[in-house]
């Protein structure tokens, strides 16, 4: 059974009374929430820490890690779907998710300060060969634990605005990460500089094997603490072809419409990385790496303070009010004037300027994973009620396979787009005048080009909240209210 996508009514912008309902509590969203700590090391955390580690400390060359970066992400997300369909089609005594949260939060854990034992006197070689099998191990391990997580995230509450809550809590808790993660790299250094420790390679290790036990501890919580409230759902229905779920998600235009809102801001994101790292490096900071690195640290804090009033203002204020399309539109709109000031705020002469540009870019990028968090569930609504079947785990999977391969493909290209403006590894800071000149203008052009697609993709996007709150009410007569 089918619905069509074309609805004549206009959104309105506060939704009525009855999706104010309750019914989770507020101290199990921050259960679940705390799983996020892990997701974002993970993550964000890898590729954040893959680039300075193996380049600037280890010297191997900057597009042999992002080809590996690449391509071990592409093998990562081979093995989305099936773990979205073997999620799915769990029904155990604990649920469909939280048995394997809780057996990948530990394996995330333990195998985070592995990625960074490629010793100094190796070869390029072998330091690349360990990256790329260190990666494949713990992408796989990644992959056990994301996937149900995510999942669940979309089952919190069958309630739209408490939905996007509780998943703008997980925005929150997912920023502490980005207190930490910027300062491991100049930490280390910091501790090799005045003796404590041989070289900054054994202060990463130190350092990540703490926030792996961490992660570890965190994801324990999240799996015994939250609530799957649409297993019985999925227990009533009929398991079905993992195939077919995904080809309903692939022939549906909506879907590809959501998807691709996301899929251009990870590009705009991905694609420039190794531009904004060496520009801060060697362009503002004049190739001193412990200062260029602690920069982007203090940088990265102060837009992460930004994040979180943002997020609440979303939280508290604003998602209740407003459409989440109207707020991804602002935030988009935002995002491509904000992108401009790179170009006044990426200054040598100025270095600290450089606080000041993530001040003014990131929250907004910040508010867009928080409102495309939120649309996640609102789709599943909508293919329920096109198919009859509750899809978590393979929306997520399959999303995750689009995006990780979307991803992959923008890193990989990233070490390319570094060598094709002309930088050369060997020379540091000594670059040609005209090499940080294209740095720079790229570094602007790619993110707006991008955000500038994302934002029609908005417009064309049909599920805002008139029509999910209509969805919800032909869902709840049909196979009754989820409690």
């Amino acid at each position: 059974m089918k619905q069509s996508d074309d609805n004549p009514i206009p959104p309105r912008e506060a939704p009525p009374a009855e999706e104010q309902q309750t019914v989770m509590a507020k101290g199990e969203r921050w259960y679940y929430a705390a799983g996020m700590i892990g997701i974002q090391f993970g993550g964000w955390g890898v590729q954040g820490l893959s680039k300075p580690v193996y380049n600037i400390m280890l010297g191997v060359n900057p597009a042999i890690i992002g080809t590996l970066l690449g391509l071990t992400r592409i093998w990562d997300a081979l093995w989305d779907p099936l773990m979205g369909s073997i999620s799915d089609r769990t029904r155990s005594r604990w649920g469909r998710r939280r048995p394997y949260m809780l057996v990948g939060s530990i394996l995330v854990g333990a195998f985070y300060p592995l990625m960074w034992f490629a010793a100094e006197g190796w070869s390029e070689t072998a330091k690349a060969t360990y990256l790329a099998v260190a990666l494949a191990v713990f992408y796989m391990a990644y992959t056990v634990y994301s996937v149900p997580y995510y999942a669940m995230g979309n089952e919190l509450s069958p309630h739209n605005v408490e939905r996007t809550k509780a998943l703008g809590v997980r925005a929150v808790v997912g920023v502490v990460p980005s207190f930490f993660i910027p300062w491991i790299v100049p930490a280390a250094f910091y501790l090799a500089e005045i003796s404590v420790l041989p070289n900054a390679t054994t202060g990463v290790r130190l350092i990540t094997a703490v926030l792996g036990a961490g992660m570890a501890a965190l994801g324990i919580l999240a799996a015994i603490k939250t609530k799957e409230r649409y297993f019985k759902v999925a227990a009533r229905a009929k398991k079905e072809n993992p195939w077919k779920s995904a080809r309903d998600f692939l022939k549906d235009p909506t879907f590809w419409k959501f998807k691709g809102i996301i899929i251009c801001m990870l590009v705009a994101g991905d694609l420039p990385q190794f531009l904004g790292l060496y520009l801060n490096v060697y362009y503002v900071a004049g190739g001193d790496k412990t200062f260029g690195t602690t920069l982007s640290a203090l940088a990265g804090n102060v837009s992460s303070v930004a994040n979180l009033l943002v997020q609440f203002v979303l939280i508290k204020y604003l998602v209740a009010r407003f459409d989440k399309l109207l707020l991804l539109k602002a935030t988009l709109l935002i995002s491509i004037l904000t992108d401009f000031t790179k170009w006044f705020l990426i200054n040598p002469d100025y270095p600290y300027l450089t606080i000041l540009n993530n001040l003014l870019n990131s929250p907004t990028i910040a508010a867009f994973w928080l409102i495309t968090s939120a649309m996640g569930p609102d789709y599943l609504d909508h293919q329920e009620l096109m198919h009859g079947q509750r899809r978590e785990g393979m929306l997520g999977s399959v999303s995750s396979w689009l995006h990780k391969f979307s991803s992959s493909a923008a890193v990989a290209a990233s070490g390319f787009v570094l060598l094709w403006v002309g930088f050369e590894n060997k020379l540091n800071e000594n670059q040609a005048p005209e090499t940080f000149f294209w740095m720079r203008i790229w570094l602007i052009v790619i993110p707006v080009a991008f955000y500038s697609v994302a934002l029609l993709l908005v417009y064309l996007y049909p599920l805002h909240s008139r029509r999910m709150l209509e969805i919800k009410h032909q869902l709840e007569d049909r196979r009754g209210k989820v409690e």
